[in-house]
C-alpha cells in the first residue's frame, strides 16, 4: 500500500521494522555483522519488488560505496587475529621450553641430581 497509495499507518510500519541489539564489545565482528544483515535485508527487499513486478531500485538506499582507496572492502578476519596469535605465542614459547626441559631433565636423571648436588 505504501508505493501504490504513498501511505501507510503508523502502527503497520512500527509492526514490520526490525529491532537488533548487537553485542558491540568486538567492533571488527560487529560491523561485519551490521554489513551482512544490511546486504542480506536490500537482496530480499529487491527480490521482493522484483516478484511483484515493482522496479528493485526503489528499496535501495542511495548510499553507493564504491572501491576505497587505501585497503580492501571486505577484509578477512585473520588479519586482525594475527597480533594476537602472536602474542600469544610470544608469551607461551618461555613457558613450554621451559616445562620441556624440566621433563626431559626429570626422565634424565638429571633433575635429581642437581637438587641433590645444591
Amino acid at each position: 500500500t505504501r508505493v501504490r497509495e504513498g501511505h501507510v499507518e503508523d502502527d503497520v510500519i512500527a509492526g514490520s521494522t526490525i529491532s537488533v541489539w548487537l553485542d558491540m564489545t568486538n567492533h571488527q565482528i560487529s560491523h561485519f555483522l551490521k554489513s551482512s544483515l544490511h546486504k542480506a535485508y536490500e537482496s530480499f527487499t529487491k527480490r521482493a519488488m522484483k516478484a511483484c513486478n515493482r522496479h528493485e531500485n526503489l528499496v535501495q538506499i542511495p548510499v553507493h560505496f564504491q572501491e576505497p582507496i587505501y585497503g580492501e572492502m571486505n577484509t578477512q578476519m585473520v588479519g586482525y587475529m594475527a597480533p594476537g596469535i602472536m602474542i600469544t605465542i610470544i608469551f607461551f614459547l618461555p613457558a613450554i621450553v621451559t616445562s620441556n626441559l624440566m621433563i626431559a631433565d626429570r626422565l634424565e636423571g638429571v633433575w635429581e641430581r642437581s637438587a641433590v648436588a645444591g
